[in-house]
């Protein structure tokens, strides 16, 4: 039989990214739908190519209009301002982790007005000009 400390060490081991409930979360968005927040700490820079976590909290998901979070690895060409969503790790509305994805997501353009793109302008400042 397994314990609850093997699931629970199982679980985390399946954690790829930064937890949703570090106080280093910067806020880049928010509406009534939720916010967005980056991890400063996770910033890192090759040339125009910029990866960084983001923090996504839904007050209802679109699938299940109950609350979520997502903590999301997205790589931004700030050059070419696009991006591409990397991984993610999916929680409940409590906090508790649910799953983890890697993603062979293509890049995409950015579009204005959205958490993306405020996230981008906070990464890679030319960008917003």
């Amino acid at each position: 039989m397994i314990g609850t400390t093997s699931l629970l060490l199982a679980a985390m081991a399946l954690q790829t990214m930064p937890s949703p409930a570090l106080e280093r979360w910067e806020v880049t968005f928010t509406d009534s739908r939720g916010d967005s927040a980056i991890d400063p700490e996770s910033i890192s820079r090759s040339g125009d190519v910029v990866t960084v976590y983001v923090r996504t909290r839904l007050h209802r998901a679109p699938s299940t209009g109950q609350p979520v979070i997502g903590v999301l690895r997205y790589v931004f060409n700030c050059r070419t301002s696009s991006a591409r969503l990397a991984s993610a790790d999916l929680y409940d509305g409590n906090g508790a982790f649910v799953t983890s994805h890697e993603e062979s997501l293509e890049e995409q353009p950015v579009r204005p007005g959205t958490p993306v793109s405020t996230t981008m302008a906070r990464i890679c400042p030319a960008a917003a000009n």
